[in-house]
């Protein structure tokens, strides 16, 4: 699914954090806002001052990760007005040919957006906000084994054009306040908005009709508060809230159709969408650190509760399987699956 993946593991076991919270996906795994690797942006990299990545040997207060650890610190606004904008393009012509000679598919790509941060307040109250938008489609090309005009000619319903555009678009949007209320006491507050809309998003094969396939999305709201005192010479305290959530619908195209299998090309709509998926994120942590000489001291707690509430209905709506194109043509299928509820119910 795209994750990060560090010291030889799967990358659902990187632990991924911002500013020290928790932005792991409880149930998919890798990064909030990343929809299982499909949405193209989780976080700007117009909001990211630095990150550290801790492979192995890793004190305790990172915990939960079987691989590797990562901590992204966001910007923050100074005394100075400073800021950014960007435009990229990646021209169709501009693409290179495949090394046997084959033209790359038909695609258009541009991502734009830009960053402004600030004072409020001289030396008090700081303010920085971004914004980061991609708008990306690719034209895959259907295979001419799909494409049977006998089979269309005896199932209208199934018929499709000889090629789909599959998109990719996501916008993010970032803020963070920060509170300096004296030279040892502070506050900061950020959020993170991530949009995600993928039309034909859901596979990009070459061995199945436009209409096998869905349109995914995603809409995310990440919150984080935080406290940083310093108390006399030797006495540290960060307390950290953060609140997370997400949907993810994936949705059919709508057309009321079972899924049909031929070999490996496929038919009618994808058997197991639509699926909404919603998780939920509250977690509080402090860190308390305490000096002596040459040593240091730390020790904390951290409250984090997840949830995900998902309805998962594989072949739900029935999967025809051909052993062959006259099979098919005579209606003569081979396997019937379809999905049977718990408790004797069934899905429609």
């Amino acid at each position: 699914r795209g994750n990060l993946s560090l010291g030889g593991q799967r990358g659902i076991n990187t632990n991924v954090t911002v500013d020290g919270v928790d932005f792991n996906n409880a149930f998919f795994g890798g990064t909030v806002g990343g929809a299982e690797g499909r949405a193209p942006l989780s976080i700007s990299q117009e909001s990211v001052k630095e990150f550290a990545v801790i492979t192995n040997g890793a004190s305790a207060e990172f915990g939960r990760s079987g691989g590797g650890f990562v901590n992204v610190v966001t910007k923050s606004g100074t005394n100075s007005l400073g800021g950014s904008v960007f435009y990229y393009n990646q021209p169709q012509d501009m693409i290179a040919d495949f090394a046997n000679g084959a033209k790359p598919r038909d695609q258009e790509k541009e991502q734009y957006g830009g960053s402004l941060g600030g004072a409020m307040i001289q030396d008090k109250l700081f303010y920085f906000v971004s914004y980061d938008q991609q708008s990306r489609s690719q034209t895959i090309p259907i295979s001419s084994s799909v494409l049977v005009p006998a089979i269309f000619a005896k199932y209208p319903q199934l018929a499709s054009d000889p090629d789909y555009v599959q998109t990719q678009d996501g916008d993010v949007m970032f803020g963070r306040l920060d509170f300096q209320v004296t030279p040892s006491q502070r506050f900061m507050v950020r959020a993170n908005f991530t949009d995600y809309e993928g039309i034909n998003g859901t596979s990009d094969a070459s061995t199945r009709t436009e209409s096998y396939n869905g349109v995914e999305g995603l809409d995310t709201k990440a919150y984080v508060g935080s406290w940083s005192g310093q108390f006399g010479s030797n006495v540290l305290n960060d307390l950290n809230v953060n609140y997370i959530t997400e949907d993810t619908p994936r949705e059919d195209k709508g057309l009321s159709l079972p899924e049909i299998q031929l070999g490996g090309n496929r038919y009618g709509e994808v058997s197991f969408l639509p699926i909404v998926s919603t998780t939920e994120r509250t977690a509080v942590g402090d860190t308390l650190t305490y000096l002596v000489g040459n040593h240091v001291a730390k020790a904390g707690f951290e409250y984090n509760d997840t949830s995900i509430d998902q309805v998962f209905r594989g072949n739900w709506r029935g999967v025809f399987i051909f052993n062959n194109q006259a099979d098919l043509l005579a209606g003569r299928w081979s396997q019937y699956r379809q999905f049977g509820g718990l408790g004797g119910l069934t899905s429609s």
